[in-house]
């Protein structure tokens, strides 16, 4: 009886864990249509990629800030404090509705404290299995986002049509709300006793060579994405970001529905064979002593590029067209892909080399 209510409260957790996945994934693409609110503001389409960019930079600010608030104060108490963060952002947004500017104060907070929370939750759920099943974790803790990339979307453009932009701003909060609900749901220790947290720059040292590679397909992939806005297996996953970017690439060639639908479906499945693949390589490389900034490192590298993705791509849109936009941006995204897996494998048939020379007895042992 023990063992079935065991699994009971297992998968109950599990749960948790996935609601507050989609609902945080849910908080960000219910506000797709954020640029068309501000063209009508007549806001500059430089000034709009720097609003939608200004979310993905803090929000990777404080993924990283999260694992020393983590080991702190605890990864539950961490990921409530950021939706308490997000509830006042989403009351931003509704300033926004008198006052456009306030919208940038609303992104500011909103990636505050989606990043807490994402982060947070991520390392609790990490820390409650065993190491093999880490990366498999961080994979299904990534799905539900996917899934809402397709609700979102539709559930934003039904608001507007029927209520306008104060219904999907009013969303915000009630979101936030619902998510702090659910983490104190959770299991919430606090500071870990008998450590001491160490300093970031310690971290960053011990986590960085070991994830540099990783960091790097994770940056672009998140540079290319916001144009949008068992190992050999593992690396021909990561090489689907290839049939990604050629995605990317056909988007301003598509002339019917359906056509965007295939292409929709493809770039669908390539970000569920693609995350948990590379989150199982980065999570073999993390530091064990320094866990947690490792995966604050390395789950916020695609927010950088998402920062710094919009003005870029915003400008040579206004420079060369879309169509140009979306074939640089697919052409990047493939080429980083084959890249990745090209000095990976370099890397992984390197390391084995090493191994087996340590292995052989050397020649005055064999004496």
């Amino acid at each position: 009886m023990e063992q079935t209510s065991d699994k009971s409260a297992e998968s109950i957790r599990l749960y948790a864990y996935l609601a507050i996945s989609a609902l945080l994934s849910l908080a960000t693409w219910v506000l797709l249509l954020l640029p068309n609110f501000l063209e009508e503001r007549r806001w500059s389409s430089q000034r709009i990629g720097w609003a939608i960019g200004i979310y993905y930079l803090v929000n990777l600010l404080f993924q990283i800030l999260a694992g020393q608030l983590a080991e702190r104060y605890g990864n539950v108490p961490t990921a409530l404090a950021g939706a308490a963060v997000a509830f006042l952002g989403g009351f931003c947004y509704l300033a926004a509705l008198s006052v456009s500017s306030m919208i940038l104060v609303a992104r500011i907070l909103h990636a505050a404290g989606a990043g807490m929370i994402f982060a947070g939750a991520l390392m609790q759920l990490v820390k409650s299995v065993p190491l093999h099943l880490r990366g498999r974790m961080m994979g299904y803790y990534g799905l539900p986002g996917f899934v809402m990339m397709g609700i979102g979307p539709m559930l934003s453009e039904w608001f507007v049509y029927r209520w306008g932009f104060k219904v999907i701003f009013v969303s915000i909060p009630l979101i936030c709300a619902a998510i702090a609900v659910i983490l104190t749901r959770l299991p919430g220790p606090l500071a870990p006793r008998g450590r001491r947290p160490q300093p970031f720059s310690e971290a960053l040292r011990a986590s960085l060579p070991g994830l540099r590679t990783v960091l790097a397909v994770s940056l672009i992939y998140g540079l290319c994405f916001s144009a949008c806005n068992s190992g050999p297996r593992r690396l021909w996953a990561v090489l689907s970001l290839a049939a990604y970017g050629l995605g990317l690439s056909l988007i301003p060639h598509a002339v019917f529905n359906w056509h965007l639908a295939g292409l929709g479906l493809v770039c669908g499945m390539v970000h569920g064979i693609y995350y948990p693949s590379l989150s199982s390589i980065a999570a073999e490389r993390f530091h064990p002593l320094h866990a947690a900034q490792a995966m604050s490192l390395y789950i916020s590298a695609s927010a950088l590029g998402m920062f710094v993705g919009p003005p870029i791509w915003g400008a040579l849109a206004d420079r060369s067209g879309y169509s140009r936009m979306f074939t640089v941006a697919g052409a990047l995204l493939a080429g980083s892909a084959l890249t990745f897996v090209f000095f990976q494998r370099r890397f992984s048939e390197g390391r084995r080399a090493s191994e087996s020379q340590r292995l052989q007895p050397s020649s005055e042992e064999s004496i």
